[in-house]
């Protein structure tokens, strides 16, 4: 390998090493809640029925 080729495979195995010792010491207890938000609340899109409800009810007004 060139000088390049040495330095790219290099960086790419520490960065793995790196990836994969983050992977061995992380605790993962505390990335999920336990309490179970309503259904009707829940969702990526909740904002769009919302404002939709808003401007139904402004324009019965």
């Amino acid at each position: 390998l060139t000088s390049v080729g040495s330095l790219l495979t290099s960086a790419l195995t520490v960065g793995v090493a790196f990836v994969c010792l983050h992977g061995t010491f992380r605790v993962p207890d505390d990335l999920f809640l336990d309490e179970q938000e309503p259904a009707a609340n829940a969702g990526l899109l909740t904002f769009i029925g919302k404002s939709a409800a808003t401007s139904a009810a402004a324009s019965l007004d």
